[in-house]
């Protein structure tokens, strides 16, 4: 009767687990180790015979059931974000596994909230009329892109120095590009600000006019990074590919703009 009685407990214990409550299996556990005396050798006889733990089983918080929703939420928005990265990866053909496994590092060394802001563009997919009213915030007082040669967007200068931050290149997005003005926008991946860039400032092997180099539309790049003074966002220098990749421009062989 006691072992009947018992059985009964474990189901009712399953039903609770069933309708959101927890700490079934934990509870079970200690039932079993309890309720089964041992033997000489240290082993729980198969016999239910003993003392029974009695537990409580408390209700999940609106709390708790809330944040398990979340983060299943987030689990499958980080799957959506693993697949748009594939599609990106596609660009490289023989070689989208690698680049695909180095896109990963990237993502996964970012915090949760760069994760989701990366996939929250990716999925705008934004339209020209959208791209017209940004392109200003990029180019601040320029009328257009800055065109002093296809390698470089700084002017020639008399002297050596240093253009940008001291250290080593960052990580961003492209966040949107414009192929009729030849600039768009990076979103850095370590504090996700926003960063101007124009097609003279991309990196090249190929000595080409900037009117054929841009970037995708979710492209991972490594930059360095230049401060523009108040008012204006930093813009990008020295930008090509994700850990030393080609950017995509080089790779598809697609024109921004006609030559």
């Amino acid at each position: 009767q006691q072992h009947q009685h018992q059985q009964q407990q474990l189901g009712v214990a399953a039903e609770y687990h069933h309708e959101g409550f927890v700490g079934y299996q934990q509870h079970q556990e200690v039932w079993r180790q309890e309720a089964a005396p041992m033997t000489d050798h240290g082993h729980h006889q198969e016999s239910y015979a003993g003392e029974v733990v009695a537990t409580v089983m408390r209700p999940d918080s609106e709390e708790d059931k809330d944040m398990r929703y979340q983060d299943r939420i987030r689990q499958r928005r980080m799957k959506l974000a693993g697949y748009l990265a594939e599609e990106v990866a596609n660009t490289m053909g023989d070689h989208r596994d690698r680049y695909l496994s180095d896109m990963r590092k990237v993502l996964a060394e970012a915090s949760s909230t760069t994760r989701e802001a990366y996939l929250t563009d990716k999925l705008e997919e934004p339209n020209q009329a959208t791209i017209t009213q940004r392109v200003p915030r990029v180019l601040g007082p320029l009328a257009e892109p800055p065109e002093f040669g296809g390698w470089n967007s700084e002017p020639v200068q008399e002297h050596m120095e240093l253009i940008g931050e001291l250290g080593p290149s960052r990580h961003a997005w492209c966040k949107w590009w414009d192929p009729n003005t030849g600039c768009g926008e990076l979103v850095d991946v370590d504090d996700e600000s926003a960063i101007a860039v124009v097609s003279a400032a991309l990196t090249t092997a190929v000595n080409v006019s900037p009117r054929l180099k841009y970037l995708r539309h979710g492209e991972f790049v490594e930059y360095r990074r230049v401060d523009r003074g108040q008012g204006q966002i930093a813009r990008a220098v020295l930008v090509r590919g994700l850990k030393g990749w080609p950017l995509m421009c080089e790779v598809d062989g697609a024109r921004a703009l006609k030559a």
